[in-house]
């Protein structure tokens, strides 16, 4: 009896430890969102130098290791809250199961819906650019460990002045990103390469995409290479009356850009090419616009000019600038691209492709020698290490 009497305390203490325990872990899993939401809005969103903000939900998922931010928004103190600076649907944090088991513990960040604004206006206290936060730090307190793979999806970029006449708004939307490879190890040249690419629609439907390989370690090495084309010109008329005193009644364009930075020092190209451009349009300027006579003048000596150094074959009115410099002080020869736009109209018609300046924009054939000529290195190395020996 006095055995069977100690077996079922022994059973009753197991149970109550099993209980006691289960209790435990639904309290934490019930606690843990809502002490993760307090301590990010009172602890870290609040006071972000010359930004605030706040998350409305959190939700934890002890099983993936992972927790979900819902309906972040970033602002600027004393700005416009209507237009706050970070937006997110959905922002989802998670270890990187995949990287464990290979003995690293690492983070991936998943972004859904996101929009990122710029404001620009007349009083620098509205102006919204990202400056006044260290934003490495605030993502340091969000992380659990090292940033490794960044996924965008279906999100949006658009800059702003609402001060401006006509008030400018331009954006990039339908925006998928994924940056990867943020902490490999070092290739045979003892660089980490990290790969990043964007596809999306700028300035209403005209296709862009980027592409890059970097350094997460040193932004002092990477490549860098853009394109968007058939871009509508009139689209961009907000910003280029306000910035430019220039507004387009028709045309397209496109843009090819290649940069490529070694230790510092930066080089590379922008090339826009514009086809079929209107800049002087009575119907525009004058009935819809009102635009003054000195407007209407100076626009229509900018459409002269145009048709003057516009290539006869091509139709299109191009250029090609060179950048040169380093990454604190890109320098852009403005003669150049005066002189770039002759040649393109009496010389040399610029090609509407990429100059190939970087290996993300080489052709497979080139790329094939490269990986061939690299395999030849190898073998000779192969070859000195063995006669060494």
């Amino acid at each position: 009896m006095i055995r069977l009497g100690r077996v079922c305390r022994r059973y009753k203490m197991t149970v109550g430890c099993a209980v006691l325990l289960l209790g435990l872990f639904v309290l934490v899993g019930v606690l843990s969102p809502l002490l993760i939401q307090y301590h990010l809005n009172h602890n870290i969103f609040r006071d972000m130098g010359n930004y605030t903000g706040r998350v409305e939900d959190v939700d934890v998922n002890w099983l993936s290791g992972s927790y979900r931010l819902e309906e972040l928004v970033l602002w600027r103190k004393g700005g416009n809250k209507e237009v706050p600076f970070f937006q997110v649907a959905d922002l989802s944090i998670g270890l990187s199961w995949d990287a464990i088991l290979h003995g690293s513990i690492l983070a991936g960040v998943v972004a859904e819906n996101a929009q990122l604004n710029f404001l620009d206006a007349t009083l620098p206290e509205k102006r919204q650019t990202g400056k006044g936060t260290n934003w490495l730090d605030i993502l340091e307190e969000l992380l659990p460990t090292t940033l490794h793979r960044l996924e965008i999806r279906r999100s949006r970029v658009t800059f702003q002045n609402f001060d401006a006449d006509p008030p400018v708004d331009i954006q990039a939307s339908d925006i998928d990103a994924l940056v990867t490879n943020l902490t490999n190890v070092k290739d045979r040249e003892g660089r980490r390469v990290a790969t990043a690419r964007l596809e999306a629609k700028v300035l209403g439907d005209a296709p862009m995409t980027a592409q890059a390989r970097f350094d997460p370690f040193d932004f002092n090495d990477f490549v860098f290479a853009a394109e968007a084309q058939q871009i509508d010109l009139t689209r961009v008329n907000s910003v280029t009356a306000n910035y430019a005193n220039v507004d387009f009644a028709s045309g397209h364009g496109s843009v090819f850009v290649e940069l490529t930075a070694r230790d510092g020092k930066l080089s590379g190209y922008m090339k826009p090419l514009l086809e079929d451009v209107n800049i002087a349009s009575w119907e525009q300027d004058v009935k819809q616009q009102g635009d003054n006579p000195l407007q209407l003048l100076w626009e229509g000596a900018l459409g002269l000019l145009k048709t003057l150094l516009t290539n006869q074959d091509t139709k299109q009115f191009a250029t090609q600038i060179d950048i040169e410099g380093t990454l604190d002080e890109a320098k852009i020869d403005s003669w150049q691209a005066v002189f770039g736009v002759i040649r393109n109209a009496f010389v040399e018609a610029v090609d509407a492709r990429f100059e190939e300046l970087t290996p993300l924009t080489k052709s497979k054939s080139d790329k094939q020698e490269e990986q061939d000529d690299d395999k030849e290195k190898d073998e000779a190395r192969g070859k000195d290490k063995r006669a060494q020996r």
